[in-house]
């Protein structure tokens, strides 16, 4: 008898629980859109945004939460992408605050994420006034039967004690997510032109020439950039080119601010004359330049023993 009463309480509690689920997950809405924005941009894109809502322009009243996931490109300054990203927050929430006074509204900054790009993710959902009703009685919890004192003991009458159990705690939708504080490393290839000069007979002549790197832009910090690769330019007289060419290895270091990158290389190596006679060369060279996306553009100067430099040069990060 004992057996046979505590496992129909179960059963029931069980069921309650079951029919509770069904019902929510037959009358919960999701609702997913992305606002998209352009560099360092922290205004609402107000077009998107009445895009994104207007499906729910009707359904104001259902909308029981709202999450708000904003993240920035890689590259540039960690912080400043970092107060950007707060800054499309607060805007965001404003409105929609003020849209959806009665809906609770979440928010998570990741921050510099290459995957995520520039991007505030908004999450709605929303329930039926049935499933707030379905879910609004407190369930009683199962509780261990035992004899009440007295008659009960002597006639094998059974009491259930039951006590109504704690609102359960809302779950978090907030995606578990590492923040990317630096951008990876990569490989840079670029074309070169310039006006180079030969510091023997001063003569200068156009030049044009190649060259690729390998950058770890987030060295010990994420603005500090280093860099090893080489180059190889030769000079032309005319629509001709000359004999005479350098090849050199790259050592660079810099810093990055939002994208405009200031910094200095040495350059070690050595020039061909038109007698095709080798010399060694060493020196160094300033550059200033700026990245976007996967373009690049620098322009350096420099001197070296053999040939003082001056060029641009367009490039490639892979």
């Amino acid at each position: 008898m004992k057996v046979s009463i505590w496992v129909a309480a179960v059963g029931a509690a069980m069921g309650v629980l079951g029919a509770q689920s069904a019902l929510a997950a037959e009358n919960t809405e999701v609702h997913e859109c992305t606002l998209k924005y352009s560099r360092n941009a922290t205004s609402v894109p107000m077009q998107e945004l009445n895009d994104c809502m207007e499906p729910l322009s009707d359904k104001k009243a259902n909308i029981e939460f709202i999450h708000l996931l904003s993240s920035t490109r890689s590259g540039g300054s960690f912080s400043k992408n970092v107060r950007v990203g707060d800054a499309r927050i607060a805007n965001l929430k404003k409105l929609v605050s003020e849209s959806y006074p009665h809906a609770r509204i979440e928010s998570v900054n990741v921050g510099p994420n290459a995957k995520l790009g520039d991007n505030v993710r908004l999450t709605t959902i929303l329930v039926t006034p049935a499933v707030v009703a379905a879910m609004s009685p407190v369930v009683s919890e199962p509780r261990p039967l035992h004899t009440t004192a007295g008659a009960g003991k002597q006639s094998g009458d059974l009491q259930i004690e039951s006590e109504a159990s704690e609102e359960l705690p809302r779950v978090s939708l907030a995606p578990s997510m590492k923040t990317e504080r630096m951008r990876e490393n990569f490989g840079r290839i670029a074309a070169r032109m310039g006006q180079d000069a030969d510091r023997d007979t001063d003569e200068s002549f156009p030049a044009i020439g190649f060259e690729a790197a390998y950058v770890r832009p987030n060295t010990g910090s994420p603005n500090v950039r280093t860099e090893i690769g080489g180059t190889a330019v030769s000079m032309s007289k005319g629509s001709e080119l000359m004999n005479r060419a350098s090849a050199h290895v790259i050592l660079g270091a810099g810093y990055n601010i939002s994208g405009v990158v200031l910094g200095g290389r040495l350059l070690g190596g050595g020039v061909w004359n038109e007698q095709d006679k080798w010399n060694e060369d060493f020196g160094g060279e300033g550059r200033l330049g700026f990245e976007k996306d996967n373009v690049s553009i620098f322009a350096g100067i420099g001197r070296t023993d053999k040939t003082s430099r001056f060029g641009l040069d367009v490039g490639l990060m892979l």
